[in-house]
């Protein structure tokens, strides 16, 4: 059983370097039997935001190789994940990618 990267959504917002401290955080947005949605936040010391990654991962039966819901041991582990609440997704969650439509 592994993980496959459906989407991500990168955003860096700061330089981290060799030998820093970092710290980061999860938080489950949204899941079912095979899928979760999940954003990560990369802080320093000083609680400065490094980078965000939101991403939607799918659960995949390595052997079959197909969708597959997480085994009992990867659903425990997903239920103590730090959970949103619908209407508390953090401020940069959900965030749209594209250009602006063009002026005329």
């Amino acid at each position: 059983y592994t993980l496959y990267t459906l989407e991500t959504h990168l955003c860096y917002r700061r330089e981290a370097h060799e030998g820093q401290a970092l710290h980061l955080e999860v938080t489950l947005l949204e899941r079912d039997a095979k899928r979760l949605h999940v954003f990560f936040e990369m802080q320093d010391d000083e609680h400065n935001l490094l980078a965000t990654s939101e991403q939607m991962l799918m659960g995949i039966d390595s052997q079959a190789g197909r969708p597959a819901p997480f085994p009992a041991e990867v659903d425990e582990a997903v239920e103590i994940l730090p959970r949103a609440e619908p209407d508390a997704w953090p401020e940069l969650a959900g965030r749209r990618i594209g250009l602006p439509p063009a002026k005329r």
